[in-house]
């Protein structure tokens, strides 16, 4: 049997919660070594962005909200590679199914632009 991994698929996470206290709490878990090996992050939200935006922005916000003695480059960096994005309208059955592609295949399901209409726009509606 191949290895075990963990993928926890974050809803709202370009939301303040998220940005303030979820991803910094796993980001000291992953400090610590207390997270699985293969842990990965599906982060989900209405915005449409790539990973790269998504990863910058959670890294802005790890900067802004981390204790300064909490906050290593490498960690930072090791930590933001471990999360794909995929924007989701929960009410478009195709754009819920882009979300369990990307989790089970790694499928890319990039809109383009940002914002809901774009959101709309680049998965096919």
């Amino acid at each position: 049997m191949p290895g075990k991994s963990t993928t926890l698929i974050i809803f709202g996470a370009t939301g303040d919660l998220a940005h303030r206290m979820l991803f910094p709490s796993l980001y000291n878990l992953f400090s610590d070594g207390l997270l699985p090996e293969g842990f990965a992050m599906l982060a989900s939200g209405r915005t449409a962005m790539d990973d790269q935006a998504f990863q910058q922005d959670i890294t802005e916000s790890l900067k802004a909200y981390l204790a300064r003695d909490r906050l290593d480059e490498a960690r930072l960096n090791a930590f933001v590679g471990k999360i794909s994005y995929c924007a989701v309208d929960v009410g478009d059955s195709t754009s819920v199914q882009c979300l369990v592609d990307r989790n089970l295949s790694g499928a890319d399901c990039r809109p383009r632009g940002r914002g809901q209409a774009d959101l709309r726009q680049g998965l096919g509606r």
